[in-house]
């Protein structure tokens, strides 16, 4: 069984920006890379109305506001080995900084997330989303209620956001077609020719990934889009007010490039160091290019060294596939 890029859907390229949150079930070595702290001087825009009552969050209009879960949904059936969440909370006048949020199930924490973004919103609203599992699969389905927490500076207890009860559905994805290589505490670095084939570069970037990584992006920043390919996400990002810059390694891409006017840089297997001075952009995004790298170390070492803040990393969503034999 071989499947191309083009058969997975488009969300599903997203998965690995999402899943990189949650430190807790990735191995160190890689999530200490992704993970960043937090900057007090971004939480801003607090609501002078906002305040703490029986540790929940209240602020203006807040009982017209929807539940601080906004996913899963009250009653869905939810997988254990893969359990999204996600919400958003208002903000408390005179608090610590925000440090992180955890969701729990009873008394176990399946998942925690450090990356808070803003909303759309009037008023400033943080807002988290996290991939979480059971630390132990289950056998039978059962009634669960998730819970996710708050916590701040200097404080170990949290505060409760909200919680939604849901219906917990055994994934058993060892009994699964290639479901041994989906448990993230599965540690073999797996490549695009274990499982996956290789499609042309495109041109258009995915609309549901582009906006999922700018909304991971501070405000008019520095881009280096590291296998930048035929430049898809370039146009979407300097539209959006983001300054950009590719790497790329394929001749084929640099003409694409050049056609489409897009500024890159060129690397070459031979070159170990990137073309970049320390820390001279933001942020970096690497879509669908991690799985080409045969030695991955010096690699990301090579994109921390190059940015000041945050790195998207995007790979072929291998977790379909055990879902794509039903």
């Amino acid at each position: 069984m071989r499947i191309t890029s083009g058969d997975i859907p488009p969300t599903a390229a997203a998965t690995l920006v999402r899943a990189l949150q949650n430190s807790r079930f990735f191995p160190k070595e890689i999530s200490v890379a992704f993970i960043f702290p937090i900057c007090a001087s971004r939480w801003r825009h607090i609501d002078p109305a906002a305040k703490i009552m029986g540790g929940k969050f209240i602020g203006r209009n807040e009982q017209d506001r929807p539940s601080a879960i906004d996913a899963p949904l009250p009653g869905e059936r939810v997988y254990d080995q893969c359990i999204f969440v996600a919400g958003k909370f208002t903000w408390p006048e005179g608090s610590s900084s925000p440090r992180l949020v955890r969701a729990w199930i009873d008394d176990v924490c399946i998942g925690e997330t450090r990356v808070l973004t803003e909303t759309d919103s009037p008023e400033w609203r943080p807002q988290y989303k996290i991939l979480g599992k059971l630390p132990e699969p289950i056998t039978t389905p059962r009634e669960a209620v998730i819970a996710t927490r708050l916590y701040l500076d200097g404080d170990e207890t949290g505060r409760k956001l909200g919680e939604v009860t849901v219906q917990l559905v055994p994934a058993r994805l060892r009994e699964r077609h290639y479901g041994e290589v989906v448990p993230p505490d599965q540690a073999t670095v797996l490549h695009r020719e274990n499982i996956y084939g290789s499609g042309p570069p495109i041109e258009q970037a995915s609309p549901q990934v582009l906006q999922l990584v700018l909304e991971y992006l501070s405000p008019a920043s520095s881009m280096v889009d590291v296998g930048c390919g035929a430049g898809a996400f370039g146009p979407g990002l300097m539209n959006a007010g983001h300054k950009w810059m590719g790497l790329e390694v394929n001749n084929r891409c640099f003409e694409l490039l050049e056609r489409r006017q897009l500024p890159y840089r060129k690397l070459t297997d031979a070159t170990p160091r990137f073309p970049c001075a320390d820390h001279e952009f933001d942020h970096a995004i690497c879509i669908e290019v991690l799985e080409h790298i045969k030695d991955p170390g010096p690699f990301l070492s090579e994109i921390a060294r190059t940015i000041r803040g945050r790195a998207l990393f995007s790979v072929p969503n291998m977790e379909v596939l055990p879902y794509l034999k039903d």
